[in-house]
């Protein structure tokens, strides 16, 4: 009785390249996953920093009115008279929020990379609404924020 040997088979051409492909397609799908990942996670970051700015801005404005004597506002400009000076807020071109003294004018404060702030003043608030998302698709935000003075019936 001969024992005949089983012969150990070899891949052929063709699935060598059935498995490339299939290899090549994972390989591109799990690449993308990457690229979106980290590119949803620095988005994530930006935005993160922009919200704290913001905070910062509307947490300053805050205490600025309810200090406020007088609220005023011309196009892009906010004028509050307090009992010690006048502070300024601005908005500027470029996602710039400025507030400023006169006497502080050199040293002005800025917020960048923030939304655009709209101030409309009120009879003794002040209504900010920032407006924030991509061109055309805008979510605007409002806050009312309220003068002690004016609150209390000082007039201006």
């Amino acid at each position: 009785m001969r024992r005949t040997r089983k012969s150990s088979r070899g891949m052929m051409l063709i699935e060598l390249i059935a498995y490339l492909l299939i290899l090549g397609a994972v390989a591109t799908l799990i690449s993308e996953m990457v690229v979106t990942s980290i590119t949803f996670s620095r988005e994530e970051n930006k935005r993160d920093v922009m919200i704290q700015r913001v905070d910062s801005a509307i947490a300053s404005l805050r205490r600025d009115v309810w200090s406020a004597v007088s609220i005023k506002s011309a196009g892009d400009m906010l004028v509050l008279v307090e009992p010690d000076g006048v502070v300024f807020w601005k908005t500027e071109p470029g996602g710039k929020l400025s507030r400023f003294t006169a006497e502080q004018l050199p040293q002005k404060t800025t917020f960048l990379d923030v939304p655009k702030f709209t101030f409309t003043p009120q009879d003794k608030s002040l209504r900010v609404t920032v407006e924030s998302g991509p061109a055309g698709a805008a979510k605007r935000e409002q806050i009312t924020l309220v003068s002690q003075y004016l609150l209390a019936g000082g007039q201006p």
